[in-house]
């Protein structure tokens, strides 16, 4: 019996879909990320071709959450939102000692989407300035990573695929994850 962390509770057609394809993400812990993601995502196509993009989507953020579980980089929030962030969803947050927040974003095909990506970085970065934000696809990522060593895209630090994930995980394995402070809104002078 599959071990459902709260990740995966619900029981939405993309978190059924998931379980089809992967129903104990346990069993393969001990595989580097980029091969239990090569190995589980290519399943996923086979079994689940016409997928839409939606469950496509949700597949991806569970299928390197699941990554992220097994590796032991934990806790991280998963759809999570920022203090001081109006309006944006982040796919991942992970709060370091050392530099805040780390966004990862996560994008099944890049098309136009790294743009959306940027722009969430930047403004968790307008926030929260010492904080990193990466992108992961499954689409080849030479072209962003060119554009973000040209200063075309300004907040995103690095792009991953699935094939060198390995990178991103081991990083990740360096910074010491802890709880996000509680956040006073208001400091001074209090006058009653």
């Amino acid at each position: 019996m599959p071990h459902r962390f709260n990740l995966i509770k619900d029981t939405s057609k993309s978190v059924s879909v998931f379980l089809d394809v992967v129903p104990d993400f346990r069993l393969d812990k001990d595989l580097d990320p980029s091969v239990y993601m090569q190995k589980h995502w290519s399943a996923f196509y086979k079994v689940h071709p016409e997928s839409s993009n939606s469950i496509n989507g949700t597949f991806f953020e569970l299928l390197f959450s699941t990554v992220l579980i097994n590796k032991g980089i934990l806790p991280f929030y998963y759809q999570a939102k920022a203090a001081f962030v109006p309006n944006v969803e982040y796919d991942i947050l992970i709060n370091t000692e050392e530099v805040g927040p780390i966004c990862i974003s996560l994008k099944t095909t890049l098309r136009e989407r790294y743009k959306q990506a940027d722009l969430e970085a930047l403004v968790l970065k307008n926030v929260h300035r010492r904080s990193l934000a990466y992108l992961v696809t499954s689409d080849d990522i030479k072209n962003i990573n060119k554009k973000i060593e040209n200063g075309e895209i300004v907040s995103i630090d690095k792009a991953y695929n699935i094939d060198n994930i390995d990178e991103l995980v081991s990083d990740l394995k360096n910074y010491k994850i802890v709880e996000p402070e509680m956040v006073r809104t208001i400091s001074g002078k209090e006058i009653t």
